[in-house]
């Protein structure tokens, strides 16, 4: 799968870059460019940056805002901005590249799944525009693969997209479920069977959104299950957590408690709309920031997924972010105001994002008081780097398949006893 791809291609680019950085100490000869070259006063810079017309509201009078407000700044910078279609602009961005000719600076949904940019031999990296104290200003989710790695910046995040699940409030409330708590606290295994049993005895279901596969790594990700899972110093235990999700989620779907809709969203979509479903598992952020902003939808909140016992509320999320290109006739004072628009719009972002339900401000040197812990993709891959296998995952809601057939397709035999 693309997606697993991208993390695994964009960790190496971050150990390695990591490496250099240590070595050249920041040195443009070391370096090939000088990340502290003069812009000319005197010189007409003109920076391509391409990006998407997200769909919260206000974004684009804040995106005009924030150019607007750098061109005033620079006024010998102009900014040309193109908006790519949603679902195509990867592949526009990889076009570019073969021909080297990509933009100045691109804009990405999600980091995690770029790895055209991240690997391209034509990005600039981003840490040595970076200083110590301006790093620790961002999120600790901003940066990959995890808080703890030392693996230096290689983009500009601008917000953290959670991945939700999506809760009609007034719903919740006339079935005397305290919201704040499951808000602000999470719900554990047993809440959540208790919550969404009193939800289907008011006949009012909780929906599975898609092929079911993001709500399993929902659970995966609480239980800390890593992104590759045929590693032999850890199969036994990501086995004993694999056995859990899966249980505790055949559980579930055997009791009606969890449904799927299919693959087709729009009847799920349709159903929480009219307030007949009380629950979509498996949201992203933009569907998210939709049900909560737009007109005629009911009064949305959002909810970490269950966490075992003794655990804490855990949420995936999508970290958009820039990415700078250097290309022919780019000198270093060229690359350093595309550096500077990159950091401006990065930080411009704080604002904005903090007024979508659905989207944390990467930067943020006074971070918000979520109680959740935020992680990466919580993707994983089986024997021989086969990706997850989606219509195991699909036909395991459908009822098809049982969570030991699950668990099993999901683990290298070879390495399941502990040594």
């Amino acid at each position: 799968m693309p997606r697993q791809k991208a993390i695994w291609l964009m960790l190496l680019v971050f150990l390695v870059g990591g490496a250099w950085l240590l070595y050249s100490g920041h040195q443009p000869e070391q370096l090939g460019f000088d990340p502290h070259a003069e812009i000319d006063p005197n010189c007409q810079y003109q920076i391509q940056l391409w990006d998407y017309r997200f769909p919260g509201p206000g974004y684009m009078e804040f995106f005009q805002s924030a150019v607007a407000h750098f061109e005033a700044q620079w006024p010998n910078v102009k900014v040309a901005v193109r908006f790519l279609p949603f679902g195509e602009g990867e592949r526009i961005l990889a076009e570019s590249l073969q021909t080297s000719n990509p933009p100045d600076i691109y804009g990405t949904p999600d980091a995690w799944q770029s790895s055209i940019a991240a690997v391209s031999q034509q990005l600039l990296p981003a840490w040595p525009y970076f200083a110590a104290e301006e790093r620790a200003g961002y999120h600790l989710a901003s940066w990959f693969p995890s808080p703890e790695a030392s693996a230096q910046p290689i983009c500009w995040p601008r917000w953290l997209g959670l991945r939700a699940w999506l809760a009609n409030q007034t719903i919740l409330q006339t079935a005397g479920i305290d919201t704040s708590v499951l808000v602000n606290e999470g719900w554990d295994w047993e809440s959540a069977l208790q919550v969404l049993a009193m939800l289907k005895a008011s006949n009012i279901p909780v929906t599975i959104l898609n092929d079911g596969e993001e709500v399993f790594c929902d659970i995966l990700a609480a239980l800390a299950i890593p992104a590759k899972i045929d590693h032999p110093d850890a199969s036994f235990h990501v086995r004993m957590r694999l056995r859990l999700a899966a249980h505790w989620l055949a559980g579930l779907r055997d009791q009606g408690l969890l449904r799927l809709e299919g693959q087709n969203n729009e009847k799920a979509l349709v159903c929480y709309k009219n307030g007949r479903t009380a629950i979509l598992a498996g949201a992203g952020p933009w569907l998210a920031a939709h049900c909560c902003h737009a007109e005629g939808w009911p009064a949305t909140i959002l909810l970490p997924p269950p966490h075992p016992r003794g655990g804490r509320p855990v949420a995936r999320v999508e970290a958009s972010a820039y990415f700078v290109f250097h290309g022919p006739g780019r000198d270093d004072g060229h690359l350093r105001v595309c550096a500077e628009l990159a950091r401006h719009l990065s930080r411009a972002a704080s604002d904005w994002a903090a007024s979508q339900k659905a989207l944390l401000p990467a930067w943020c040197p006074e971070p918000a008081g979520l109680t959740w812990t935020l992680t990466g993709p919580a993707l994983w891959q089986g024997p021989a780097d086969k990706s997850l296998p989606q219509e195991m995952v699909r036909d395991f809601w459908l009822g098809k398949i049982a969570a030991r057939d699950l668990e099993a397709g999901l683990c290298s035999p070879e390495k399941l006893n502990p040594s």
